[in-house]
């Protein structure tokens, strides 16, 4: 293959793009090549709100949950690790500690993984986006999540 041309017609491509399934694809090839495996989780970004909305002019922080379910337990999470569009999970104290909490926050009898992130270090565009979450488990294993949000400027 020519690295500095066109790909020819009997040539493999990979179109990276933002919708959710491309997103979802994307992160299922890099899982594959790199031999990872990340481990899809339902989250809910502003429980309770039916359209979350984000208004990035804020200086405060967004609740999401990342959701326990019969196959994944969200205690299992590192709070440290959890990061959602960018935005790292708020210290709180001198001690540093993660604004994280433990709560059934859908009402299904499990333990959710409920933390605030900082708004204001949020990489999303005004308008209808995706918000993705990542996060590793405390053996090491890669998790993901999404959601869309409506962004306010």
């Amino acid at each position: 293959a020519d690295p500095g041309g066109a790909a020819g017609a009997d040539e493999p491509t990979v179109e990276f793009g933002c919708s959710s399934v491309e997103a979802t694809a994307t992160a299922e090839i890099a899982a594959f090549y790199t031999g990872t495996l990340v481990i899809p989780v339902s989250i809910k970004i502003k429980p309770g709100s039916d359209e979350p909305a984000i208004n990035l002019a804020s200086a405060g922080v967004i609740p999401v949950a990342i959701l326990s379910s019969p196959t994944f337990d969200a205690t299992q999470v590192v709070p440290s690790s959890v990061s959602l569009a960018g935005a790292k999970v708020r210290l709180i104290g001198k001690a540093g500690r993660y604004s994280c909490s433990f709560d059934d926050v859908n009402g299904d009898g499990r333990l959710d993984l409920m933390c605030h992130v900082e708004t204001a270090a949020f990489f999303l565009e005004p308008g209808e986006s995706m918000a993705v979450l990542e996060a590793e488990t405390f053996d090491g294993r890669a998790i993901r999540g999404q959601e869309t949000v409506r962004i306010v400027p």
